[in-house]
């Protein structure tokens, strides 16, 4: 299955949403072709997963122009995965007519929904409609815990979160499949 994931943050970006992005894909692509669609020019490597970059270093309008094109030549995936951002929304919903109709909507940062504008709540609102399932991720999902060497406790907080976000991935792959 050819999974496409929109993500408005990836790393060496610094953020629970771009953490998250990259845990997602690299689970992914161990069982299907996973292609991220992602703003910045180089990101951190993840195995098995091709990669479409958009630049930052333009103006919003040429930025969300260059994501709508990009995602127009994406738009053969099975599946399409938003990660929620109004810098992604906005040229999802632009191209939506054309994409697959198995789409999840994944709010991987939900505070940022607190501190916006009425424009981005209503990109969020009405992307999260045209998705065949809306998700919102729990906080533990959200950022990967780091591990002390000297601290057993830590080691097992890791073990935890990566049970949960197996939990998570074998969730997504069985709303891909249905």
């Amino acid at each position: 299955m050819r999974i496409l994931v929109l993500t408005p943050l990836f790393p060496p970006d610094v953020s629970a949403p771009a953490t998250y992005a990259k845990e997602l894909v690299t689970r992914l692509s161990r069982e299907h072709t996973v292609t991220c669609l992602h703003y910045g020019m180089y990101p951190e490597h993840a195995a098995q997963t091709a990669f479409v970059s958009i630049k930052k270093n333009v103006s919003t309008f040429w930025r969300v122009i260059r994501y709508s094109y990009a995602l127009w030549q994406q738009r053969k995936a099975d599946v399409v995965c938003v990660l929620n951002g109004p810098s992604v929304e906005l040229p999802y919903l632009l191209m939506s007519p054309f994409l697959p109709t198995k789409r999840l909507y994944i709010q991987s940062d939900p505070e940022a929904l607190t501190n916006t504008h009425v424009v981005p709540r209503l990109l969020t609102t009405y992307a999260s409609r045209t998705a065949s399932t809306t998700i919102i991720l729990e906080t533990t999902l959200r950022q990967k815990p780091s591990r002390h060497p000297l601290d057993p406790a830590s080691q097992e907080v890791v073990m935890q979160y990566h049970q949960m976000f197996d939990q998570h991935v074998q969730y997504l792959y069985s709303l891909c499949h249905n």
